[in-house]
């Protein structure tokens, strides 16, 4: 299956990421999640289900997603969520998290558009994630809401969809991130039977947050390369 195609979309992404990033500590009924590298705490929940303790966010993932696809997808707009909060000023781990977990329940509501986002909020509460961070997955189905104003909201919604466009500029490259170009994103992005699938206006909502498409892709490209290997690019 060739994956540079006039109708690649969101989910059809080169991508491969694996991450040991996060030590899980559980005080009392408060999960706690800590980057160890500067021991940040970032993560909360009031009432936690005990077996959480043992899954990173890919872990949690791969629990309620089967296709290789929509994992690497998810990866994809982590990777370029952790870049943004990175840009911002933001919590990259949180940021990191929420595009890693966007789209956990696809497979359990097969693309239904009135269900997805309120099942995934409901599998993160239940796993005992942060009720923020289940609120963002909710709300990021564009199909029901749309009144974003949360700066973490108005970036998943840029990073579900400039991810798989900025991988689909290396594939043309032959994988070749290295070669992409925010000229190169730009000029693709004009083409709307190029990755039709990554929809523009959704991409075009990072400038509510006084980023200019161009900084976006270069931010997006940055957040994409360090990770090409895992990305199978190069």
């Amino acid at each position: 299956m060739s994956l540079v195609s006039t109708r690649l979309n969101d989910s059809q992404c080169l991508v491969q990421f694996s991450c040991n990033r996060f030590a899980k500590i559980l005080l009392g009924q408060t999960l706690i999640w800590v980057n160890p590298s500067n021991t940040r705490k970032w993560g909360k929940s009031k009432k936690v289900n005990p077996q959480i303790t043992s899954m990173e966010p890919l872990e949690l993932l791969k629990k309620y997603v089967r296709d290789e696809k929509l994992i690497k997808h998810c990866i994809a707009t982590a990777a370029v969520m952790k870049s943004l909060a990175r840009e911002l000023g933001e919590d990259e781990e949180k940021w990191w998290t929420i595009g890693i977990l966007h789209d956990i329940d696809y497979e359990q509501t097969q693309g239904d558009m009135e269900k997805h986002g309120l099942v995934g909020a409901e599998i993160l509460l239940k796993e005992g994630v942060e009720e923020e961070i289940a609120e963002v997955v909710k709300r990021h189905n564009h199909m029901l809401f749309g009144d974003y104003e949360k700066p973490v909201e108005i970036a998943l919604q840029a990073a579900d969809s400039v991810s798989g466009l900025v991988i689909a500029c290396a594939l043309v490259k032959g994988g070749k991130i290295t070669e992409v170009t925010p000229k190169t994103v730009k000029k693709k992005f004009k083409e709307k039977s190029f990755a039709a699938g990554c929809d523009r206006d959704r991409i075009r909502m990072i400038e509510k947050l006084g980023m200019p498409l161009e900084k976006l892709y270069e931010v997006a490209i940055r957040g994409l390369t360090e990770v090409k290997d895992e990305l199978g690019l190069s």
